[in-house]
């Protein structure tokens, strides 16, 4: 198997056939960083091994967070958001599916973080299953 070496002609090339600027004058390998102009004029740095896997500018693939945005993501979970979306990391009052209501971070919630109560619930109900089986487990030897 032979190796192309990449050169920054190379890579400049294939950039541009994105419609892209290199912006670096050197290239050592797939693993540094390389200076590129996008086609929106974003000036950014990502690895060669990076852009040969599928990635590109990452300000243009960066979506705004929106109060409608969260809004909307919280509806497909059954949520509610009762007062006004300010930023990823600032909490702010919401609904649960069940009623509760709790404050999150957008950052919280697409980590999966539930709420509490009914987390709480959950692990509580799991607990009792538990028990339920070592009894069935007790019974049966008896």
């Amino acid at each position: 198997m032979i190796i192309q070496k990449r050169t920054v002609e190379k890579i400049a090339k294939a950039l541009e056939n994105e419609g892209w600027v290199l912006l670096s004058a050197h290239y050592r390998n797939k693993r540094i960083r390389i200076r590129y102009l996008c086609l929106k004029n974003h000036e950014n740095e990502m690895t060669w091994s990076n852009f040969q896997a599928g990635d590109r500018c990452r300000t243009c693939s960066v979506k705004k967070i929106t109060e409608e945005l969260v809004k909307e993501e919280f509806a497909k979970v059954g949520w509610i958001l009762l007062e006004e979306y300010k930023n990823t990391k600032t909490y702010m009052k919401c609904e649960c599916s069940k009623g509760h209501v709790f404050q999150t971070s957008w950052a919280a919630f697409i980590r999966g973080i539930p709420c509490k109560r009914c987390k709480r619930g959950d692990n509580v109900i799991k607990e009792i299953l538990k028990d339920v089986e070592i009894l069935k487990d007790v019974v049966k030897t008896r």
